[in-house]
């Protein structure tokens, strides 16, 4: 009997090792990040964080400051500039589905912005975070 309990708690810690051993991302599905920094007068860590994920190419605009300032995602690839607002407030994420071919290297960076009716008109360009030029569709 001892025998049996001691091969059935072997067992289980085996299925145990192999659970817990697999990666927390598969290959191909990454997830990158990139943050702004707070505006003038904040009292927020960062205002907006960005949120790149390849398995799909789903972009995710995070406001994360009740700064009153909309969060901005820019993506850059192959030196073309695509702006992305979340105009909703503080605590929202705006979702992108965005379609480029498998293995495209991309750069993204999180900024504020007072929208002003352009992609880059109201832009808060001291707010722009750090770009995370190491990502991949």
């Amino acid at each position: 009997m001892r025998l049996a309990a001691r091969a059935a708690v072997a067992a289980s810690a085996l299925v145990l090792v192999g659970l817990t051993s697999a990666p927390a991302n598969a290959a191909g599905h990454e997830s990158y990040l990139a943050h702004s920094y707070p505006a003038d007068g904040s009292n927020c860590d960062n205002g907006a964080v960005v949120d790149f994920q390849s398995y799909g190419e789903i972009f995710d605009v995070n406001d994360t400051c009740g700064d009153g300032h909309s969060a901005v995602g820019v993506i850059n690839v192959a030196s073309s500039f695509y702006y992305y607002w979340n105009h909703d407030g503080h605590g929202t994420t705006r979702v992108v589905d965005l379609e480029f071919n498998e293995g495209q290297p991309l750069a993204i960076q999180a900024c504020l912005g007072d929208w002003k009716g352009t992609a880059t008109g109201g832009m808060l360009w001291s707010t722009c975070g750090p770009v995370n030029a190491n990502v991949t569709a």
